[in-house]
């Protein structure tokens, strides 16, 4: 989420006009643009509307400050509001609502579906990203709704009554901040020191993640990787992008379709192409030990072509794939603890709480 302002100053939303405006882009075009409603047709109009006056109730005083970044299917924007006489800045993102509903795998909240970007809401520890407020279709009240952390970590346990489809969300804001990956481009290899500082912190949100339980099962967010970590100036981290997450039983396994992105994927999760299979917590252990891979040569290890045919369940490939996680690592303590993370068996992975106990993190490393 690159934070790139297009924005000369704020925005204050009002009520439904045409001729609202500020800056680069009128708040009317940004709400339409983003959501893609028509406000030519009834139906469009009223989501609008409804989507207007409710961020002005929920967020007394919100302006628009600028855009930080827009993807295939959202925009992500600062803003600010008072709160208790103070104005306070958070991330609005919102998403296409016909593409939302699309997508009910992640953007789902009904009877026998919780859909991934919802558990971004339960409560983690200070190295996730904290998620306050969604923005959702209330499909048995015909309505838009805005609910708040503790509204729905309510709903989760108890769905049956509701059909709601999440396109919005309201989180923290971090002054300066970026995706892991963008460091990487633009610095290359980090040093030892840093990775220790960043992995620890990666490890503590995957723990706090995992601690999620729903009966036998626990949360697994199966989608780590740079693009989906936040890093502020000051090297603070924040885990994001639920969408992939799902309840798993540790125990059985998860029987799952694989998700993910692919120089990511635990090898367990391409043996079978095109076919479920069975999860386990260690999957994002996998991931972290391709990020902390990433971080210590700037480069991906494996390459593209080569994890493409290990899909193919082409087993030299796939050893290829595993062999080539910790190339290119100069430190021999950080080499072995990328290895350690990347076993190709995930019995031998450690937990997030074992790996933090990994020598790695208790030796003296130089800075760069």
């Amino acid at each position: 989420m690159p934070l790139v302002g297009t924005y000369t100053k704020p925005l204050v939303i009002d009520d439904y006009h045409p001729d609202i405006s500020g800056g680069d882009i009128s708040v009317r075009e940004a709400i339409k643009d983003t959501v893609k409603v028509d406000l030519d047709s009834h139906e469009g109009q009223r989501v609008f509307q409804e989507l207007n006056r409710n961020l002005k109730q929920t967020f007394p005083g919100i302006a628009i400050e600028k855009e930080l970044g827009k993807g295939s299917f959202s925009t992500a924007y600062h803003i600010s509001y008072m709160e208790n006489g103070e104005r306070v800045s958070q991330v609005l993102k919102l998403t296409s609502l016909n593409d939302a509903k699309q997508n009910e795998e992640s953007n789902k909240l009904a009877k026998g579906r919780v859909g991934g970007e919802w558990l971004a809401f339960l409560q983690f520890d200070e190295h996730v990203l904290k998620t306050t407020h969604a923005i959702a279709y209330d499909h048995v009240k015909k309505e838009v709704v805005i609910l708040d952390a503790g509204q729905i970590q309510e709903m989760i346990k108890n769905p049956q009554e509701l059909n709601l489809t999440l396109f919005g969300t309201v989180s923290e804001y971090l002054e300066g901040a970026e995706e892991l990956s963008k460091r990487v481009e633009r610095e290359g290899q980090l040093s030892s020191s840093a990775i220790q500082e960043i992995g620890d912190q990666i490890l503590q949100g995957v723990a706090s993640i995992h601690a999620q339980s729903e009966g036998e099962s626990h949360l697994i967010h199966r989608d780590l990787k740079a693009e989906n970590i936040l890093i502020t100036p000051d090297n603070k981290v924040k885990i994001f992008d639920f969408g992939a997450a799902r309840f798993v039983n540790q125990k059985e396994g998860g029987n799952h379709h694989p998700a993910g992105t692919l120089h990511c994927l635990a090898p367990e999760l391409l043996k079978k192409p095109g076919s479920p299979v069975l999860h386990t917590s260690k999957v994002d252990v996998y991931s972290v030990g391709s990020i902390l891979s990433l971080l210590a040569t700037g480069t991906i290890q494996g390459g593209r072509n080569d994890l493409w045919e290990a899909s193919k369940n082409n087993s030299h490939l796939l050893q290829r794939h595993v062999s080539k996680k910790e190339s290119g690592v100069s430190d021999p303590v950080l080499r072995d603890f990328i290895i350690w993370l990347g076993d190709p068996d995930p019995e031998v992975r450690p937990t997030p709480q074992e790996a933090q106990e990994h020598e790695f993190f208790f030796t003296t490393q130089p800075s760069l």
